[in-house]
């Protein structure tokens, strides 16, 4: 079936009958498992409304009146009768919380001919909903029973900026993410790191941080700040008088001022929604988690995996652990080398092993990824940045290892308006294979949102079979900007086939549209939730993949 758009409420799966869970197989109801549910919605069948039909099926109290409240609530009545029948002390105790609604349930109002809306006079969890529709469809007066869920429209998120960000749209170079919202928006379980420059307490991303560190070993590099909870933004400008002394330590880094560059990424990943002001980011419900590992001048490799580790919940030594492990960490940074350093392998395979996903940038030197780290590494999906009509980004780079290109030419996100310290929010544009990456990574939280058992190798197969196909003229094939362009909207779709299809139901990934053709054949998969954990789709080589510094 497909998906609601942003609906609250929650799957029902099963229902219970009798004291026996059997499937609910026809007009299923998604409920997320942390919402709460108040009301039903209850059908009577057109045969007691009109007739009675076969009188031996309805008490003498159906018989006697034609009002649809009062014939719900004699079936409420017997419903509930039934359910303190029950002589098993299990079963009873797992009915506990709906027998202390029972009281209270009532008949609301009518909203259609021979439906009801019943108020369960409080909220219960969706396992006592399921409870409670299935009890209430296996009388037999009901012709059906569904959760009351919280719809909204199908629109553009409200925020006064949204009109500026091209690379959330459906057009050419976009990465459709309507298509996504229409699945979901994001959950707060799903945690995605910014392993960057650190955070600003930003209007547009203040609600939806968690505390964070700062892994910046280097004091200089650290301006003022350094190891540590607190992984704030100070600032990482460079004065002429810096870069040009050969006695400071950051001669020839290049003066400029302050980057605000992990809150730029932030942004898009991971901006609220829906507060009348700013912009949005792609999982507006998810939460970020600030990783400061790059200060003045940028930062060390060391500290680089360093603070990835952490992210990921694993134990660093004189740091309290992680307790918001994440499953998605944005490493849009890197450095030149001619293969993937041993620090970089070592620190992406501890992380994959915790169950996360590395998104990392290919690099913006406009030559082959190969020589850029860690987008040169095994294990990572590497991003390269397209502009608006799909075309590769001229700084972009390019090669077999390119996972799968993103918006990554003028996108805007959050920022401050100080060109040193901190001094008030703001927006700007940016580009560069930096601003791609977080397309990317906000968008594999939106699977996890919706389907949090996939892992790392499911969801780079799932992100590189569901792209679109490369415009013409684009100078992007699938042997340098990877196995196409990002389509949020199919991607998200595709992670909630492989949960909910029937073991049975296989579907089909092209080689070509997984970018790592030797061959013309294609694989057949099933729903990745009915493979055994040790199982591997094999292509003609090994998945490869990068990032930028």
């Amino acid at each position: 079936m497909t998906p609601f758009h942003k609906i609250t409420n929650k799957v029902v799966m099963v229902a219970l009958l009798a004291g026996n869970v059997l499937p609910l197989c026809a007009q299923t109801h998604h409920l997320a498992n942390d919402e709460m549910i108040s009301h039903l919605i209850v059908k009577l069948k057109p045969a007691l409304v009109k007739s009675m039909g076969n009188m031996q099926n309805y008490s003498s109290s159906d018989v006697q009146s034609n009002d649809p409240l009062a014939k719900l609530q004699t079936v409420i009545d017997r419903v509930m009768q039934k359910r303190s029948e029950r002589t098993s002390r299990s079963l009873k105790s797992q009915l506990h919380s709906g027998s202390a609604i029972a009281g209270n349930m009532r008949p609301e109002k009518t909203i259609g001919k021979n439906t009801v809306l019943l108020s369960l006079g409080g909220q219960v969890t969706h396992v006592e909903a399921e409870r409670l529709i299935g009890d209430i469809t296996n009388d037999s007066a009901i012709e059906y029973v569904e959760p009351d869920v919280r719809v909204v429209p199908f629109f553009a998120p409200k925020n006064s900026y949204y009109q500026q960000q091209w690379g959330f749209s459906n057009g050419v170079g976009g990465a459709n993410l309507a298509g996504a919202w229409d699945q979901t928006v994001g959950s707060e379980d799903i945690v995605v790191a910014v392993i960057d420059t650190g955070y600003l307490a930003h209007a547009d991303l203040k609600h939806n941080l968690l505390p964070g560190y700062d892994f910046i070993s280097d004091p200089d590099m650290a301006n003022g700040a350094g190891l540590g909870s607190d992984g704030r933004d100070p600032g990482d400008w460079i004065t002429k008088e810096e870069d040009n002394d050969s006695e400071s330590p950051f001669y020839r880094c290049g003066a400029g001022d302050s980057s605000w560059h992990g809150a730029h990424v932030a942004g898009t990943i991971g901006a609220t929604a829906h507060n009348g002001q700013g912009m949005n980011g792609i999982s507006w419900k998810g939460k970020i988690l600030p990783v400061r590992v790059l200060g003045k001048c940028g930062g060390h490799l060391s500290d680089v995996v360093t603070g990835m580790r952490w992210a990921a919940g694993l134990a660093i030594d004189n740091v309290p652990i992680n307790n918001r492990p994440a499953r998605v960490l944005n490493v849009s940074l890197g450095t030149y080398a001619e293969k993937c350093s041993r620090a970089f392998a070592d620190a992406i395979k501890d992380v994959k092993h915790t169950g996360a996903s590395i998104v990392v940038a290919a690099g913006n030197d406009g030559g082959p990824v190969a020589e850029s780290q860690p987008a040169n590494c095994e294990g990572v999906i590497a991003v390269g940045a397209v502009d608006r009509y799909g075309s590769r980004a001229s700084f972009s780079n390019y090669g077999p290892k390119v996972s799968i290109s993103a918006p990554g030419v003028a996108i805007f996100s959050t920022v401050d308006m100080g060109k040193k310290s901190p001094e008030k929010d703001g927006y700007a544009s940016y580009s560069g294979t930096s601003m791609a990456t977080p397309h990317v990574a906000g968008t594999i939280a939106l699977m996890l949102a919706i389907n949090p058992e996939l892992t790392p190798d499911q969801i780079q197969q799932i992100v590189q079979s569901s792209t679109r196909e490369f415009p013409n003229g684009s100078r992007c094939s699938l042997e340098t900007c990877g196995a196409g362009l990002l389509d949020a909207g199919k991607t998200v779709e595709l992670a909630g086939q492989a949960f909910d299809g029937p073991c049975r139901t296989d579907f089909r990934i092209q080689p070509r549209r997984v970018g790592l053709v030797t061959t013309n054949k294609s694989f057949s998969i099933k729903p990745f939730r009915c493979l055994k954990s040790s199982f591997k789709l094999r292509f003609p080589f090994p998945l490869e993949r990068r990032t930028y510094f």
